[in-house]
């Protein structure tokens, strides 16, 4: 007779994953892994607009153990870019010239080939009378 015994499962410390400022406020909410003693845990960077992934302060990765873990993920902010000033008319800057935005001039666009095709419609008929004249 063979005896087969399983060890029980004992839950572990949380994993608590922190979003951070170097100052230390927070980007986004934290998010709380569990799990049991033994069991793998993965943490992942995450995209923050206007903000880069700096450091990182614990590990992104490991297994849970008895006692609760932190992971910190540290972020700087990202330079921006100032408004250019309005006082200078001559001023040009990318980020206010852009290329053009369609469907904007439909009038103009329907104008200008009503014009075209009259255009073409009085050539032929200025055509068909010169010719009956002759």
């Amino acid at each position: 007779m063979t005896y087969v015994y399983t060890k029980d499962a004992v839950s572990g410390g949380d994993i608590t994953v922190s979003y951070e400022d170097e100052s230390g406020h927070k980007l986004a909410e934290d998010m709380i892994q569990s799990g049991n003693v033994g069991d793998s845990y993965t943490t992942e960077v995450k995209h923050i607009p206007g903000h880069t992934f700096k450091s990182i302060i614990g590990n992104a990765t490991g297994q849970f153990t008895a006692d609760a873990q932190s992971v910190t993920y540290v972020y700087t902010k990202d330079a921006v870019n100032p408004k250019p000033n309005s006082d200078n008319k001559n001023d040009v800057s990318p980020t206010t010239n852009g290329l053009p935005k369609t469907g904007e001039n439909n009038i103009m666009m329907l104008l200008t080939m009503m014009s075209g095709m009259i255009l073409v419609m009085m050539g032929v008929v200025g055509l068909r009378l010169k010719k009956n004249k002759k």
